[in-house]
């Protein structure tokens, strides 16, 4: 599973997205799965969620996007 968030404009910065992405993660580890977490390093604010999450960058790699149509 695949899970992207965005908060709307008017709501960042009040911690909604940490609070959504710590349940999700609990809840996900509750039931064995294995979580990481993957964003463009120029993201700051996913990363700076990354690392208050717990995550520790492991590697870099470039990607391709691919969508039909």
């Amino acid at each position: 599973m695949e899970v992207g968030v965005t908060t709307h404009e008017n709501y960042r910065q009040k911690g909604l997205a940490t609070i959504a992405c710590a349940k999700l993660i609990e809840i996900c580890e509750m039931q064995g799965y294995s979580t990481w977490w993957d964003c463009a390093k120029q993201n700051t604010p996913s990363v700076r969620l990354a690392k208050k999450l717990g995550y520790q960058n492991e590697k870099e790699y470039r990607y391709a996007w691919w969508e039909k149509g």
